[in-house]
């Protein structure tokens, strides 16, 4: 929680202030307190150990604020309406270290003995209560102590049960191990080259379309002092003549928001003088079909070959005349970068995250009691020690009705998994391995550790994979190499500065690619969800070329 104006920013400077003032060493020595009839006469006690004057319990703390304080600062406490909780760091902080309440200081020693062990919990009541005390208000010390102690006791609850499910996970995934081996060395390699940037395109999509490859990517527009306000996906279009890309523009719109393939038609979302409109580019020509009746943010995704919009409280299907409902959730979906896919009776989404982190993947049943599932903890091995699978980069569907799904790779390496038409999961690796070594969190990752994010189910029933060490084909139970990746990852020092001080051997900012395109036999499209667009050409010589076409991207490509 933050402090939310300038006043209140203010305020806490000051008190911080007066902690440090407060909780100076003392030059004075005073004798033990002692206590009158009907009174309690304070005679101050400087400890030595921490080097300031130690209340002794939390009367004698809220006197020695108001000792210290400065009247016109203790005014501006009692006018504020901020709650005491905001001061919990900086002022907080101070009183926590100086009066020795992670030391077992006195005062921290009559805390214990009511059942206040954390010191967190002795400084929140210490600031509360006086707080209360300066705007004259009640404070009921039993209350609080309950509550804290409630707390804790829940707190401790929850820690066995997810130490039994750690426990359970554990037995489970060598069970879903599908036992592959780890594939070999790649024998060709190609190198990224050096990113002159950090403002590449931040790729949702990657899909083929007539002659070319039609790519969307998260922009997000920024309300001044508010954060991020609005996010869409324009799209782009790569000309394999040109070997280009470039944005996708249409006369009918001022800005494209959606855009999805559906067979051998391309759809379109947009604005046109403050209006929002679709429009359908197929073999008989361009089409604008009617807006959906939802309200609010508007993600076009598929079914099949059939149009769906997806609002945050209603599904829709364009049935060629008209608009038909698919269902209404109970709550809010969230926002959606990639686009939406509805297959048989649920509509599967994958979030935004918070600060690029977190992507969830969730399905929402579209019949029924329409049930909203997420993926980390459908697989019932998701627990508070790992794996971290909350983050998951790509989720398609093959023909069989399998789903495969790429996820993890902040802390350790990544993960695949297999999600069978039953519901059920197979592990074709787990943080980096092809084994499971009892670790749910699995080793830092490594710079050289097998990970993969971008997942492509072909026509045969093969898997194309991608991920920061190359290119794979996984068939059946054997995994192969295709094409090693070089210069995936930078390696940096605290400051942000290079470990490598020649430029033609550093690496780029974690290009994890997760979209891919074969565009033949020896020529690939490679997107990643953070930024960057790579073509990735087999030359007669044997050799790879690798060329980045965001940066610059090209002109714009007019439809």
């Amino acid at each position: 929680m933050g402090i939310c104006n300038s006043r209140a920013l203010a305020l806490m400077a000051v008190l911080t202030q007066c902690a440090i003032v407060l909780l100076a060493p003392m030059p004075q020595l005073y004798a033990q307190e002692t206590k009158g009839k009907g009174t309690r006469a304070r005679v101050r006690v400087f400890d030595k150990r921490h080097r300031s004057y130690i209340p002794m319990d939390l009367e004698d703390a809220m006197d020695e604020l108001d000792r210290t304080i400065n009247p016109k600062d203790k005014e501006r406490i009692q006018t504020s309406k901020e709650d005491s909780v905001m001061y919990h760091h900086g002022f907080g902080t101070g009183l926590r270290n100086g009066w020795g309440l992670w030391g077992g200081s006195r005062l921290a020693r009559w805390f214990d003995e009511r059942g206040i062990f954390h010191p967190d919990d002795m400084s929140g009541i210490i600031l509360e209560a006086w707080f209360n005390r300066l705007r004259g208000k009640p404070f009921d010390f039993d209350e609080k102590v309950r509550g804290y102690q409630e707390y804790w006791r829940r707190s401790q609850e929850a820690q066995k049960e997810e130490e039994a499910r750690a426990e359970k996970a554990r037995k489970r995934i060598p069970e879903m191990m599908m036992g592959i081996e780890s594939p070999g060395k790649p024998s060709e390699w190609a190198s990224l080259p050096v990113r002159k940037s950090m403002s590449g395109v931040r790729v949702r999509s990657m899909v083929p379309f007539r002659d070319g490859v039609l790519l969307t990517e998260r922009k997000t527009i920024w309300a001044k002092g508010k954060g991020e306000d609005y996010s869409y996906t324009p799209p782009l279009f790569f000309n394999p003549k040109t070997r280009t890309l470039g944005p996708l523009q249409c006369p009918e719109f001022d800005r494209i928001e959606n855009a999805v393939v559906l067979g051998e038609t391309m759809v379109l979302e947009g604005i046109k003088a403050s209006k929002h409109r679709i429009l359908v580019i197929g073999p008989d020509g361009r089409t604008e079909i009617p807006m959906p009746p939802g309200k609010g943010w508007i993600r076009l995704g598929s079914n099949g070959n059939r149009l769906v919009a997806v609002f945050s409280k209603s599904v829709w299907e364009w049935e060629g005349k008209t608009w038909k409902t698919l269902g209404q959730p109970k709550d809010d979906l969230p926002w959606c970068g990639m686009p939406p896919l509805v297959r048989g009776d649920y509509l599967y989404l994958r979030d935004e995250g918070q600060h690029e982190d977190n992507k969830s993947l969730h399905w929402l049943k579209l019949t029924g009691d329409g049930s909203f599932t997420t993926f980390h903890t459908d697989t019932g091995v998701v627990c508070s020690e790992g794996p971290r699978w909350e983050f998951v980069w790509s989720f398609p569907f093959t023909a069989s009705g399998d789903q495969w799904i790429a996820t993890g790779g902040s802390y350790s390496s990544g993960s695949l998994l297999r999600r069978r038409p039953n519901g059920s999961y197979q592990i074709v690796m787990i943080n980096g391995e092809f084994t499971f070594s009892g670790d749910l969190l699995g080793s830092r990752k490594a710079s050289d550790s097998l990970d993969f994010q971008a997942v492509l189910p072909l026509k045969e029933g093969a898997l194309l994979l991608a991920g920061n060490q190359g290119i794979y084909r996984l068939e059946g139970n054997r995994m192969a190499p295709i094409l090693g990746l070089k210069r995936t990852h930078q390696s940096v020092f605290s400051n942000g500065a290079p470990t490598d001080p020649d430029p033609k051997d550093r690496g780029n900012w974690n290009l994890d690619p997760s979209h891919i395109c074969p565009l033949g036999p020896t020529s690939y499209l490679l997107g990643s969800d953070w930024e960057g667009v790579y073509l990735l050409d087999r030359t007669d010589k044997g050799t790879w070329e690798v060329t980045c076409l965001d940066e610059p991207v090209g002109s714009p490509v007019i439809f």
